[in-house]
């Protein structure tokens, strides 16, 4: 069913399909990780999560989501390696005619995974939206409103990526 509700490296679900999908480890680790996934969940700040490949990044995002004030609300799945700049700017950010995942997820969450893969110039526009809640549209100059919860995912550093000038440290 999500596979034929995305599109090119977006999904896109209302919460009242998004349920939390049930994290199995009973490890010490585990237990502290999830307990700190439920603090976080609670607070309304931004997320980001580092890990490897298919350690389950979506799903700790899907668990803050659903245990947040936010699980009523859309959970929209955006991956940057799979789209080039230009596309990713009018996914995230629309165009006149159509809607971006940042609208789209209004009062909901957008998990942006592979954060590492994002450009200067997305990562600049992204920045802007976080700090003014107003984004603007790509290949435009129209400007829209949204309220939405970002958790981040990747399985690089950020601080190294950072250190060596190839992602922006706001």
């Amino acid at each position: 069913k999500e596979l034929q509700e995305s599109r090119s490296g977006v999904k896109i679900q209302d919460s009242f399909k998004i349920l939390e999908k049930e994290i199995i480890g009973r490890s010490q680790a585990m237990k502290e990780l999830l307990s700190l996934v439920d603090r976080v969940s609670d607070k309304e700040i931004s997320a980001f999560i580092m890990g490897e490949a298919a350690t389950g990044k979506e799903m700790i995002a899907r668990r803050i989501h659903c245990r947040s004030n936010r699980r009523d609300r859309a959970f929209v799945t955006i991956d940057c390696s799979t789209m080039n700049e230009a596309q990713l700017d009018r996914e995230m950010f629309g165009t006149e005619g159509q809607m971006g995942m940042l609208e789209v997820a209004n009062f909901g969450t957008l998990f942006i995974n592979s954060v590492e893969k994002m450009t200067s110039g997305v990562q600049n526009k992204l920045i802007q939206f976080i700090n003014n809640k107003m984004g603007i549209k790509a290949e435009s100059t129209g400007f829209f409103k949204s309220d939405v919860r970002i958790i981040s995912a990747s399985t690089k550093d950020l601080m190294d990526l950072v250190h060596e000038g190839k992602f922006r440290e706001e």
